[in-house]
């Protein structure tokens, strides 16, 4: 079966059994809310790049004009309906974008859909074409260097394509188009094997805990790359 296709038909598939999001959705999404007021463009046009069932784009569309793009039909009919100010469109990225002017955006926001790409560099060479002069990328993304430390690695994400990318990986990737802003790690305690099994334990977690300790840990986890997924604010070059 083609690829494409057999995303759109598992997508279709998913997004039919999506309920409310969950705690990891929202530390994504407070993440990305960090980035987009750093940024400070007023009103900025907002590209969400794999929106879903386009509760991110909802958001995004409280803070400027926002358009929705993801290849699952059936996401974009339920986010249509639900998040009627944000304009949805379905269809595949790397086809879409070539019917959109260059410079159309000021941010493009892309929430954990680059590791189901095939093609990583022109996902972000599209997102490149489509910003305007010093337009900013957001992107999150899992972090390889937790997720290959995850026991249930396999079973966590079961999606046709999965090619997580390491810290390193994401920031040459990145740099080719966009002079990076910030990069790092959200979300810390995953990882179950290795060093992780260590890190992550709970009797070294509750005895931080016990001595008020367990959030300045947690905060030297992140400051050495090791949350779960990563978070890139970028400026197009």
């Amino acid at each position: 079966m083609n690829t494409v296709l057999e995303q759109a038909n598992y997508y279709d598939q998913r997004w039919s059994m999506e309920g409310f999001a969950n705690g990891l959705q929202a530390a994504r999404c407070a993440a990305v809310l960090r980035a987009l007021h750093h940024i400070e463009i007023k009103q900025p046009r907002i590209l969400d790049m794999g929106c879903g069932t386009g509760w991110l784009a909802g958001i995004l569309g409280q803070f400027g004009p926002t358009t929705g793009v993801d290849l699952s039909d059936f996401a974009v009919k339920v986010a249509s309906t639900k998040f009627p100010w944000v304009k949805f469109c379905s269809g595949d990225i790397f086809e879409w974008s070539r019917t959109q002017s260059a410079g159309s955006f000021n941010v493009v926001v892309s929430q954990e859909v680059i590791e189901h790409v095939e093609d990583q560099a022109g996902y972000l060479d599209i997102a490149a074409r489509l910003l305007g002069d010093e337009g900013y990328l957001i992107l999150t993304t899992p972090n390889d260097t937790v997720v290959r430390r995850m026991r249930n690695a396999r079973t966590w994400s079961n999606q046709p394509v999965e090619n997580t990318l390491s810290i390193g990986q994401l920031r040459s990737l990145v740099s080719r188009n966009f002079e990076i802003i910030q990069i790092g790690t959200i979300v810390p305690g995953f990882g179950d094997l290795g060093a992780c099994r260590l890190l992550n334990s709970n009797k070294l977690l509750g005895l931080l805990d016990s001595i008020k300790l367990k959030r300045v840990y947690f905060k030297l986890l992140l400051r050495c790359s090791m949350g779960l997924h990563t978070v890139v604010l970028a400026r197009k070059r």
